[in-house]
Parts: structure tokens; sequence; C-alpha cells
């Protein structure tokens, strides 16, 4: 109005969310549906060469660990072998960290369901 002009510019850097889902379940009988237990990351986001998993039974026993994001727990010892263990509980621990340098650590339960 009346001749005047205005302009403003501005900047602004739109991030992608980064989460990651952890399953609580999983049934490894071989039947190509949730038979390994592995978590799920947003597409983006993730220093994969962070990544640290592993899995103990109830008394803190190491059944599984890997460091490779590609490689979930099929239910055995050490991934090793074709004998599934027990159905029960187990527990995870999971450390990654995101490509800004931020530190997670999950630490929870996953039941073998047969």
């Amino acid at each position: 109005i009346n001749g005047c002009k205005d302009e403003i510019s501005k900047t602004i850097e739109v991030k992608n969310d980064f989460n990651c889902f952890i399953p609580n379940s999983f049934s490894p009988n071989y039947d190509d549906l949730n038979d390994v237990f592995i978590p799920v990351f947003s597409p983006y986001g993730l220093d994969a060469s962070s990544f640290k998993m592993d899995i103990f039974d109830r008394w803190g026993h190491i059944v599984y660990s890997t460091k490779d994001i590609s490689k979930g727990w099929n239910g055995t010892l050490n991934n090793e072998g074709e004998l599934i263990l027990k159905e029960d509980s187990y527990i995870y621990k999971i450390k990654f960290k995101d490509t800004e340098g931020r530190s997670y650590s999950r630490i929870g339960n996953v039941s073998i369901v047969k």
C-alpha cells in the first residue's frame, strides 16, 4: 500500500526424524515370519559403525552379540546350529549413535515364542 515494499529471507534446515523400533517378541520357527530378532531403524540418521547388540538369558549369560546392524538374533546360542533356545524372556542391550554423534542405549526384554 502507498508504494511500500518489504522483503525477508531466512534459511531453514529441515532434519529427518531418527527413530528405532525394537520388537518385544519373535518366533524363530523357520516359517519366514518374525524368525529373527532385529531392531528396525529409520532409513536415515544411524551411524551403523557404532551399533552393538548383546542378548542375555535370565541369569546374565550372553547368548548372542553382534556389531553388524544387518545381523539379528535367530534364537540359537551365538546364531550357531539349529537348536532354538527355550521359550523364555531374554534381555537385550543395544547401543548406537546417530549421524550427529548423539549416543543411545536401549535395554529391554524380548521373548521367544514357539
